[in-house]
């Protein structure tokens, strides 16, 4: 007879698999965008592979908390900005061969998880309390504007990129059907705990959107919905990008990379790091586990390591994935393991099934994502700036500009000087607070 532990945690793990998958899924394909669309099947493969691997090392180093690491917004938003600088630069641009483009992607992140362990081993898991609020808050938004955004041509059903502001010239493009279902979806998503408390809200968006797509299908709709996520041809993890990464170790003409790898790969073990960490404690707020952070980001660091070997992208603590899992019941270690394991039978033996997956649907997940991925103590700071006195006033404006520089670089410049300037400016703050002392 199954204990009534254990029972919690096998629906635990039920439910955080039920909503990695499609959240693994759409980051994998926001992370691999700059790549284009002949990297799709590879970039769903590199989410759903991070779900499964990641988690299972982190169980074998004795993880033993309900805290469910997958693929993430933030880490997904870092992945893509290091592959847009990375396709920018004349060596790589040259590199036709996708398994040899993709080998240095998993490189960057093969560096950037030795980084992470390192700052665990270096016991800098503490140091996420000296980092002002207003320099996270900033990559926050950052990341959080750039995933919305990366939603708008799937969400209004686009059949070619479109630059933002040439959308009104191109209004004909919009297919009001498929922008129906991402709007159905997203409402459902945010709002669908008025209908019912028992099931979460992301699990009815993403049926009821599925269901409206299917519905708009039988009814002739076929060519105004939008595409699917369409064949995967899954297959178990190998190191065939492992090979690929000791070859561009070898590879003369990526020498003249080498520092601009390093400064990618320090930039996103930093800043992944410091956002699993935030994440880390509000779970355990919610699940007053309390753990390790610098053993955390070790054990962090070391799947990541791994799971690049076998062509995933980087994981982080996901927030979604591990509040569905607590609230179903998943309390130890063997919850995350359940979820892994599901995953991992889903994407071998439901491949057909994922494959059905409308990209509307999987866009307006990602959508809500972002929308709840803003600060909300920015929103916050906003609303109170016009009611406060001439004092409080300048205080939140001089927090504001920091947000809005940070996020700026974030969103329009590169990656590495986005970080350079926010540890400038975090190193600055913790001078004048000092002085202040």
């Amino acid at each position: 007879m199954i204990s009534p532990s254990l029972q919690g945690d096998l629906k635990g793990g039920a439910a955080s698999a039920l909503l990695t998958v499609p959240l693994s899924i759409g980051f994998g394909a926001f992370a691999f965008g700059p790549l284009g669309d002949r990297f799709t099947a590879a970039a769903i493969l590199a989410g759903l592979y991070g779900a499964i691997i990641v988690p299972i090392i982190a169980v074998v180093l004795r993880s033993n908390s309900a805290v469910v690491l997958a693929p993430r917004s933030m880490t997904s938003y870092l992945i893509s900005g290091v592959i847009m600088h990375l396709l920018a630069v004349e060596t790589a641009r040259a590199l036709s061969d996708p398994v040899q483009v993709l080998a240095i992607v998993f490189l960057i992140m093969l560096v950037a998880s030795v980084f992470q362990s390192l700052f665990g081993v270096l016991r800098l898991g503490n140091a996420v309390k000296y980092i002002p609020h207003p320099v996270m808050a900033g990559f926050q938004n950052g990341a959080a504007l750039l995933l919305l955004l990366a939603q708008i041509r799937p969400m209004l059903g686009l059949s070619r990129p479109v630059e933002m502001s040439q959308l009104v010239d191109n209004i004909y493009l919009i297919q009001p059907a498929t922008l129906i279902i991402g709007i159905v979806s997203c409402g459902l998503m945010m709002k669908g705990g008025m209908l019912t408390k028992r099931i979460p809200t992301v699990i009815i968006g993403l049926f009821g959107g599925i269901g409206l797509y299917y519905l708009f299908l039988a009814v002739g709709l076929g060519g105004d919905v939008g595409p699917i996520v369409g064949e995967i041809g899954f297959q178990l993890p190998s190191l065939v990008y492992a090979e690929g990464i000791y070859d561009a170790l070898h590879d003369p003409a990526l020498f003249k990379l080498a520092p601009l790898i390093l400064a990618w790969s320090a930039s996103l073990a930093l800043m992944s790091s410091l956002d699993a960490l935030l994440c880390r404690k509000v779970m355990e707020g919610i699940t007053r586990q309390s753990g390790d952070s610098n053993y955390d980001l070790i054990r962090l660091g070391f799947g990541n390591a791994v799971a690049a070997l076998f062509g995933s992208i980087a994981c982080a603590v996901s927030l979604t994935s591990s509040q569905a899992n607590y609230n179903a019941g998943g309390r130890t270690r063997y919850s995350v393991l359940a979820s892994s394991v599901l995953i991992l039978v889903a994407a071998y033996f439901l491949t057909d099934l994922i494959a059905l997956l409308p990209k509307v649907v999987i866009a307006g997940l990602l959508a809500v994502t972002a929308i709840r991925l803003f600060d909300p103590w920015t929103l916050q700071m906003l609303r109170q700036i016009a009611k406060s006195d001439p004092a409080r006033r300048r205080n939140l404006t001089g927090d504001l500009a920091i947000i809005g520089v940070v996020t700026g670089f974030a969103v329009f410049a590169d990656l590495v000087v986005a970080v350079g300037i926010g540890i400038v400016i975090a190193i600055g703050s913790f001078l004048v607070r000092m002085s202040r002392g």
